[in-house]
Parts: structure tokens; C-alpha cells; sequence
């Protein structure tokens, strides 16, 4: 048996790895997202300017799900993953030194990249059968 299948009613490694690489990836997500606000606000943005935030995150990312899946396509699976995960690690890095409005506004661009999810369902598909798939893909979410 090949190292990365999956035992007989278990799970394989590459699976429990995508799962980990979505735990870190959303938690940061949902701990970073909230603060948004208050992070504009602090740097002298006005009401408007949050809704060009938000409104250039989902550009970005609207984007973003078109090159990665191209570049999973391309590459394989685990190269985007590392390519999303790098992404993530720079928007997070930018936040965290950014001292000014402008530098909030440009941590939001590496979010192109920021498409953990994505990479995830798509390796699932890929290396689940049929009848598993459906409950691979509810797990990860």
C-alpha cells in the first residue's frame, strides 16, 4: 500500500494534512477579519473607506480564484497550497507592521493568493472516490 493512501475506513495523510492547512488557515481568517474595523478606524479611514476595503478584498479574491486554480492545474495541488499558505502568511505580516492607511490597503493584494479553501476542494475531488466524496467535502467545511 502506497504511503499517502488511506488504510482500509481510514483517512489518508495528504487528507489530514489539507484539514490542518484549513484549521490554520480559517482560524487566522476569522480572528484577523474582525478587527478589520477597528484597524481602519485607527489608521483615519472613514465609514467609506471600509466599503472600498471589503469591496477590494473580494475583487482581489474574485481574481485570485482564477490564477490559483490555474496554477493547482498547472503544478500540483500541494505546490498551490503552499503558494495559498505563503500568500496568507504575507497579508498577515503586512497587517501586522502596517502603520498606515495606505499600507492596510496594500496587505489586502496578497489575498490573491489567499485561496486555502479553494486548493482544498479541489485536492479532495481529485483523491476521494465517487461515493466518499460528498462526505470528504462536508468535513472540510
Amino acid at each position: 500500500m502506497p504511503a499517502d493512501s488511506a488504510p482500509p475506513g481510514g483517512i489518508s495523510r495528504s487528507i489530514m494534512v489539507i484539514h490542518l492547512n484549513i484549521v490554520v488557515y480559517a482560524f487566522c481568517f476569522w480572528v484577523t477579519n474582525p478587527s478589520m474595523p477597528f484597524l481602519l478606524k485607527e489608521h483615519g479611514a472613514s465609514s467609506l473607506s471600509f466599503g472600498y476595503f471589503a469591496s477590494l478584498f473580494n475583487l482581489v479574491q474574485l481574481i485570485g480564484g482564477l490564477t490559483v486554480g490555474n496554477l493547482q492545474d498547472r503544478y500540483s495541488g500541494s505546490a498551490a497550497m503552499n503558494i495559498t499558505q505563503l500568500g496568507s502568511l504575507t497579508v498577515y505580516l503586512l497587517m501586522f507592521f502596517a502603520t498606515s492607511l495606505n499600507m492596510l490597503y496594500l496587505s489586502r493584494l496578497p489575498t490573491i493568493l489567499q485561496q486555502s479553501m479553494q486548493v482544498a476542494q479541489a485536492f479532495i475531488s481529485k483523491n476521494t472516490d465517487e461515493e466518499s466524496r460528498s462526505l470528504a467535502l462536508s468535513r472540510i467545511s
